[in-house]
């Protein structure tokens, strides 16, 4: 008999799959088109809040992680969750390239299905960049999972 073993990485950021040090708005972990189905891992302990962030699903959180999703030539549908995150988290969509004064907010979710971890969906507009916070509810932290998915429309 043969056993096969398949392992997916997630992410081709580093050979774990883990987002690295993205703490600062300023220097997000890059999500492109060919990211689609991934799921990328991360731990935002010891992680903080910078002047000017907004309140990610009306909660104060305190760990947040930013992540850019890179524009497309077309409109696609997105889709990401939390699912399988060690704490209960928050997960935000944003527009604009500034924190003070300079973010417009696309959605935003704090337990998906009531289970702890985030869901949101939303149409990514053509030639437009999108961040993503992934923080936690009342200052939680810890290890999370964000999966996401691009689909053309």
């Amino acid at each position: 008999a043969v056993m096969l073993t398949i392992i997916s990485i997630g992410s081709a950021m580093t050979p774990a799959g883990a987002l690295g040090p993205h703490d600062n708005f300023g220097q997000p972990f890059y999500i492109f088109g060919g990211s689609n189905g991934r799921q990328f891992t991360g731990n935002t302990n010891g992680y903080t809040k910078q002047t000017c962030e907004p309140r990610h699903a009306g909660n104060s959180g305190g760990h947040s992680i930013w992540i850019q999703l890179g524009s497309r030539s077309h409109r696609s549908f997105v889709r990401m969750n939390t699912a399988g995150s060690s704490f209960d988290t928050l997960l935000a969509v944003y527009r604009g390239n500034s924190l003070c004064g300079g973010l417009t907010r696309v959605v935003a979710n704090d337990d998906c299905r009531g289970i702890g971890s985030s869901c949101v969906a939303f149409t990514a507009q053509r030639n437009v960049s999108y961040r993503i916070a992934v923080d936690g509810y009342a200052g939680a932290s810890g290890q999370f999972n964000l999966r996401f998915t691009r689909q053309n429309i």
